[in-house]
């Protein structure tokens, strides 16, 4: 897992993701969207190098989601969009949705 910020202006970057957003890759992608944050009023996410996802990389695009509109999802890869639409199909949907959980809307 690789993550390249990419500064368009003093406020703005852009967050681009390769490899896998998993629990292995946990503490680097936690550390980069953290400084990220801490430097930059807005984000540009690019998850399209993203290659595999799992619940833990659909969790952390729920925590970008909470940095409100200065957070804003700009590519993403086919395996993004499928585990999204996986999420957002299930029927525990209401369940997440109602228990303060972000749902990635990708």
């Amino acid at each position: 897992m690789s993550i390249t910020l990419i500064e368009a202006d003093r406020r703005t970057c852009r967050l681009q993701f390769d490899g896998c957003m998993t629990f292995a890759h946990a503490r680097e992608l936690e550390d980069g969207i953290i400084d990220a944050m801490h430097r930059y009023q807005r984000l540009e996410i690019d998850l399209s190098g993203v290659r595999e996802i799992d619940i833990l990389g659909i969790h952390l695009l729920g925590q970008l989601q909470a940095f409100g509109d200065g957070a804003r999802i700009v590519a993403r890869s086919e395996v993004v969009q499928q585990a999204c639409d996986r999420l957002l199909s299930s029927p525990r949907r209401s369940y997440l949705r109602n228990s303060g959980e972000s749902v990635p809307a990708i």
